[in-house]
């Protein structure tokens, strides 16, 4: 069971890693499809957050998502994802798609109504052929596990039924040999019981007739 525990958690971190990345960092941002993405922006209980994508070769803004107090709202960016949330400052993407690549565009306005902004390239890449390999092997190999403890233990079930039955026929192999000796032993004591009995009434009617001779 422990192996299949190591086997599925292996599958499950090879398919799914945690990627993070920031805003205002100098190298694009790479991420793979179906991996959770990080993306770090600055303190949003200090900042009211806008988060938008760039789109038109970079030269205009799509979708907006505003955040305020690790809340979103008005958030046309990622509507009908709940698997998108804010945490402490990090937009956190579960599970990532193709949709999420892309430049973005992050503005930062804070009390005195100063706005700055910083920028991040997302490029989602398809998953690399030795990681589908290897969920594959491990897939086979935990159904191969899988039967053979299945046998295994269909095997020692099989084992703890037969010795069971085993054991009950012995049991009552014993029980029957031992009511035949003790109903051996009472035949032999009533037998027994009869010959000492009858010396006494032998002597008993010779005591009579001598009685009825006087």
């Amino acid at each position: 069971m422990m192996l299949i525990f190591g086997l599925m958690l292996l599958l499950q971190t090879a398919a799914c890693l945690d990627r993070f990345c920031s805003f205002g960092q100098s190298d694009p941002c790479y991420t793979v499809l179906g991996d959770k993405l990080n993306l770090l922006m600055m303190d949003a209980r200090k900042y009211d957050l806008r988060l938008k994508k760039r789109i038109n070769d970079n030269t205009a803004d799509g979708p907006v998502c505003r955040i305020k107090n690790d809340r979103m709202s008005e958030c046309d960016l990622y509507n009908n994802r709940p698997e998108v949330t804010v945490i402490n400052g990090t937009v956190i993407i579960k599970r990532v798609n193709r949709s999420d690549a892309g430049n973005y565009r992050l503005s930062l306005s804070d009390s005195s109504g100063t706005e700055t902004s910083r920028d991040l390239q997302v490029i989602v890449e398809a998953p690399s052929i030795a990681l589908i390999v290897l969920g594959c092997f491990a897939v086979i190999l935990i159904i191969l596990v899988a039967i053979a403890y299945y046998i295994y233990k269909k095997r020692n079930r099989l084992k703890t039924t037969a010795d069971t039955e085993c054991t009950s026929t012995d049991a009552q192999t014993n029980m029957s040999e031992k009511k035949e000796r003790e109903l051996h032993y009472e035949e032999i004591t009533f037998g027994s019981s009869n010959v000492k009995q009858q010396p006494r009434k032998t002597q008993e009617e010779c005591v009579y007739a001598q009685v009825q001779m006087h």
